[in-house]
């Protein structure tokens, strides 16, 4: 039997999703703001933003709780299995409750499933641009640190001398 319990319920949950569609707006700004700070190698900004990522990431986390617990509830007021309507995407248990918030679900759904896969895909250039920091740090450190089975090189004056990691440290200091 249909109560007003659903009714809110849906309302509860509609307003849930706008909340994880503007939760994942702001990661997909910061996202592109670290991108930015990687690019300018502003260690100091950099890590703000793996700060601020951090919160929205679990504020992100909670709300997704919140919205499971919506719509295990949403369900059972619908007469529909928890497990189900757990499984069920908040676009499918719309289209199952109510004709009433069938589009206001289709809305929801379509600008949250764009802003994640927005933040999908720059979040993997972000990836791609952390993963060439690295190997360019990799390839410094390598520079600096030789090992000593690296091969001699020639002094001014045509002798063959063993590369020692302290010259380069001289030679930049």
């Amino acid at each position: 039997m249909k109560t007003e319990t659903p009714s809110k319920r849906s309302s509860e949950l509609l307003l849930v999703l706008e909340r994880l569609t503007e939760l994942h707006t702001r990661l997909l700004r910061l996202i592109h703001e670290k991108i930015e700070h990687m690019r300018a190698g502003d260690a100091e900004r950099l890590q703000a933003c793996a700060a601020s990522e951090e919160f929205l990431i679990k504020t992100i986390g909670e709300q997704e709780g919140l919205r499971r617990q919506l719509t295990d509830d949403l369900g059972r007021g619908w007469g529909i299995e928890p497990q189900a309507a757990r499984r069920m995407s908040a676009r499918q248990l719309g289209d199952t409750i109510d004709d009433r918030v069938r589009a206001d679900f289709a809305d929801a759904t379509d600008r949250l499933r764009d802003v994640v896969g927005k933040v999908a895909d720059v979040n993997r250039v972000a990836t791609l641009i952390a993963q060439q920091v690295l190997h360019h740090l990799r390839c410094v450190f390598e520079a600096v640190a030789m090992p000593d089975e690296q091969p001699a090189t020639y002094s001014p004056h045509g002798r063959r001398v063993k590369r020692e990691t302290r010259q380069l440290f001289e030679m930049m200091g």
